[in-house]
């Protein structure tokens, strides 16, 4: 249970960390560049325990991290065109309609185009995948158990947006609560999927890079897809191509295909 516990203080110092720095709102680009350098210098830090794992185990500690440069070009693409393909139908219906599928992201300003795309991936997955997960394989929890936990755990450290959609956008506590549950529940599920590919390779840039990726588009069905001519056409494509996505993960997570 150490790990659990030990866990669950890397997730509670993180958030903690980001929500020192509240006087202005989460885009404002003071609170980002203060939270950017409190969650860049936590992650200095949050490795530790691994090193203690890898001291005990006699096993290199960049290793357990994930930190290694052989076989990343495979480990990254192969999971990169793995989510592309769940992308597929979205993609398609923006060449098609020509939309942006990076719409979102267009209409960040640069500092929060930095916090989404680059410091939000890196420091996330290296406390919530690469400083967690060997603690709980070092205590001898099994990959589905790590899959399951982990993901909770990065699920919920996002709630703490629902003061900021109350107080600051003034969002009815209904509509916020509705919109923290689906945030917790689509950042479980990335979660689970990057835990899982953490496992498989054992390197965490695969999962920093699909990160990236998952921020920049956002959720696999464009919002025009219901105001165009033929919806049911695009909205079948884009589940579609999440189906085959899920269809492929066994053999995408498969540690074999790895070595």
């Amino acid at each position: 249970m150490l790990a659990l516990v030990v866990s669950m203080g890397l997730s509670c110092l993180y958030v903690g960390i980001v929500n020192l720095w509240r006087r202005f709102p989460r885009d404002h680009a003071e609170t980002i560049t203060k939270r950017a350098i409190g969650t860049l210098s936590f992650c200095c830090v949050s490795w530790i325990p691994t090193l203690f794992v890898s001291r005990y185990k006699g096993e290199s500690c960049a290793t357990l991290l994930g930190l290694k440069v052989h076989g990343i070009v495979k480990s990254t693409a192969l999971p990169l065109g793995s989510v592309l393909i769940a992308y597929s139908g979205m993609l398609l219906f923006c060449l098609v309609e020509k939309h942006n599928p990076f719409s979102q992201a267009a209409r960040w300003k640069r500092s929060v185009m930095l916090r989404n795309l680059v410091i939000a991936p890196i420091t996330e997955e290296w406390v919530f995948r690469a400083s967690m997960v060997p603690l709980f394989l070092a205590e001898g929890w099994s990959p589905p158990a790590i899959v399951l936990l982990c993901p909770l755990l990065f699920g919920i450290s996002h709630v703490h947006h629902i003061s900021e959609l109350i107080k600051v956008h003034r969002w009815s506590t209904i509509r916020a609560v509705k919109e923290i549950a689906f945030q917790i529940a689509y950042t479980t599920l990335f979660g689970a999927f990057a835990t899982s590919l953490f496992l498989s390779t054992s390197n965490i840039a695969p999962c920093m890079v699909v990160h990236t990726v998952c921020n920049a588009i956002g959720i696999p069905i464009h919002q025009m897809m219901p105001h165009t001519h033929h919806p049911k056409l695009w909205i079948s494509l884009s589940v579609l191509g999440v189906v085959i996505f899920f269809l492929l993960t066994k053999k995408l997570l498969d540690p074999m295909l790895y070595i």
